[in-house]
């Protein structure tokens, strides 16, 4: 089976997983774990980098500051590769604020609490290919659709069990279960931006009633709104 792309879990993450990768000459994007001596020394060297004007990015509803790092990578450290370091500010201070509290409730000492307020925030993506700062945050979160469309195929698609002893059968098996899950995916979608749409409407048609009831008291009459 042919692969082109892989967007692995931070826990395998690992210099013989990424060799294997390059290996096979599969292009990879993931998370890089904070407890890793690349993931540290950007944090250290390019944090104050990081926070400046040209930086930030928006995805969805977040405002996140991305900036890429070129980093050698894997057992050999042979290979280039890209690391973005993220700071993402309002998860930044969400962290803060467990941080603090947990801090309080537990009094931890100072010393613990200010490695953990180090911490917030921050994220590191590594990947071999090279992307724009605004583009990497869309293209690593594309494992959830992956994800989403396969804990379908495994539930209602009825992937799994794999009663099956050769590759044909393999291919013919994963045929109809991925057909299923395509279309389930995309009902899902399309139900949720449905949802959005109503939800935006909703709010503006009572903005809209609003409007008329403040203008109709500034001319003396009382709305009634339909």
């Amino acid at each position: 089976m042919k692969v082109d792309m892989a967007i692995p879990d931070a826990g395998y993450c690992t210099a013989p997983n990424l060799d294997e990768l390059y290996g096979a000459n599969i292009d990879w994007l993931t998370r890089l774990p904070d407890n890793t001596s690349i993931y540290r020394d950007l944090v250290r060297n390019q944090a104050d980098a990081l926070k400046r004007s040209e930086n930030p990015v928006q995805y969805l509803d977040r405002y996140v500051y991305i900036k890429q790092v070129p980093v050698k990578v894997d057992a050999k450290l042979d290979h280039q590769a890209h690391a973005y370091l993220g700071y993402d500010v309002e998860r930044a201070a969400d962290e803060t604020r467990k941080v603090t509290a947990s801090a309080m409730k537990n009094k931890q000492n100072l010393s613990q609490v200010g490695k953990r307020l180090d911490k917030a925030g921050y994220f590191v993506l590594l990947t071999s290919l090279c992307y724009t700062t605004e583009d990497i945050l869309p293209a690593y979160y594309t494992r959830q659709l992956v994800e989403q469309y396969f804990d379908i195929g495994k539930g209602i698609s009825k992937l799994t069990p794999l009663r099956i002893h050769s590759e044909e059968a393999l291919r013919g098996h994963l045929l109809l279960p991925m057909i299923a899950s395509t279309i389930n995916v995309y009902s899902e979608t399309h139900k949720e931006s449905s949802n959005r749409e109503d939800r935006a409407v909703h709010v503006s048609s009572e903005s809209e009633m609003h409007c008329v009831q403040v203008e109709n008291h500034d001319r003396g009459t009382t709305a009634d709104c339909e």
